[in-house]
């Protein structure tokens, strides 16, 4: 039995439809993690909902524009984090960060595109020449679940639905725009908006939730409330050693299937996620194949050694496609192909 595990990045969604096509609204391009809270036209838009993320993203701007060595966003925001702990305006602040990654990718996943050409080509080659694959992703858009759920007739409103399948499994590690969680400490009764922000400015941090995921429909995003429960979007903030943020059958159905998985595809991402090489470092047997895409050389010979140093396992049988386009030369140039059809 072939199997593949697939692991997607912002790099993978950012490269979607790289040439445009008139249904296309280049405005909503899933952005990479540096540009999260750069005010272009639709994003300034969204950003301005959330006026005490704002505050921070100009923080944030700030501090990205002196371009330092070793200083990124998952930096920054882990700073920002640690203040938060002890300074509740820091912390007022930093709560409308996930509030407001949940309307920005949400808003991405129903606007930018109704036809992701890529991940189209990707999931269809895959189910054609695999026949078990793990589809892992940290992104929190739903571009990836289009194709998936076209063709298989389903919502991604349950947690089975992306796991349930004896061919595919796909997991968000980081959370999803579609997934929430309730407050432990709060009745059932829904909260007006200006209720359920005044909950959040009193609350002390970290906010204390239900270990149930509830979720909605991959067009549904923004909510505060699910029937009569106050929610807060299951998403993880992009900080330096940030947590996963799935449930636990979830994780479960990771590393069992990680555990019998020899061939290893990874697209647009940096391989510097702790959880995610630790989760790869624990489950992984030797790979037999393990392939590295990108868009440039140093950008995939980078990620190449951070996943290699991460997990040792990856080391023998490795190899690296960089090239212009990344994703999009690699699902239209014949490379995607001819890697699927060689994999035992």
């Amino acid at each position: 039995m072939k199997k593949l595990t697939v692991i997607l990045g912002a790099g993978a969604s950012h490269s979607i439809n790289s040439k445009l096509k008139e249904r296309d609204n280049e405005k909503y391009r899933p952005p990479l993690a540096v540009d999260l809270f750069l005010e272009s036209q639709a994003f300034g838009d969204i950003l301005n909902r959330f006026p005490k993320a704002q505050i921070l993203a100009s923080y944030i701007n700030k501090e990205l524009s002196l371009k330092q060595e070793k200083i990124g966003i998952e930096q920054i925001l882990s700073s920002i984090q640690k203040d938060s702990e002890v300074d509740s305006r820091i912390k007022r602040q930093f709560l409308q960060i996930p509030l407001y990654l949940n309307a920005l990718f949400g808003s991405i996943s129903n606007s930018f595109t109704t036809k992701p050409d890529e991940y189209n080509l990707l999931v269809n080659a895959c189910l054609k020449n695999i026949d078990d694959i793990l589809f892992l992703t940290l992104n929190y858009d739903c571009l990836l679940e289009i194709p998936i759920a076209e063709d298989y007739t389903i919502d991604f409103s349950k947690e089975q639905d992306y796991i349930s399948n004896p061919n595919w499994k796909l997991i968000k590690l980081h959370g999803s725009i579609n997934w929430y969680r309730k407050f432990r400490n709060l009745a059932e009764k829904p909260l007006t908006e200006g209720e359920y922000y005044d909950y959040l400015n009193n609350s002390n941090f970290p906010l204390d939730f239900s270990d149930e995921f509830l979720m909605v429909t991959m067009k549904n995003h923004n909510l505060k409330n699910i029937a009569n429960d106050p929610v807060y979007p299951a998403i993880t903030v992009p900080v330096d050693g940030k947590d996963s943020n799935c449930p636990k059958t979830h994780l479960q159905t990771a590393e069992r299937f990680l555990k019998t998985c020899k061939n290893y595809l990874v697209i647009g991402t940096s391989g510097k996620d702790q959880d995610l090489m630790s989760l790869l470092e624990k489950n992984s047997p030797e790979a037999e194949s393990f392939l590295v895409v990108g868009n440039t050389q140093k950008g995939a010979t980078d990620t190449h050694t951070n996943f290699t140093l991460s997990v040792p396992q990856f080391k023998k049988n490795s190899q690296i496609y960089a090239e212009k386009d990344g994703l999009t030369s690699f699902t239209y140039d014949g490379t995607m192909y001819e890697f699927l059809k060689g994999l035992k």
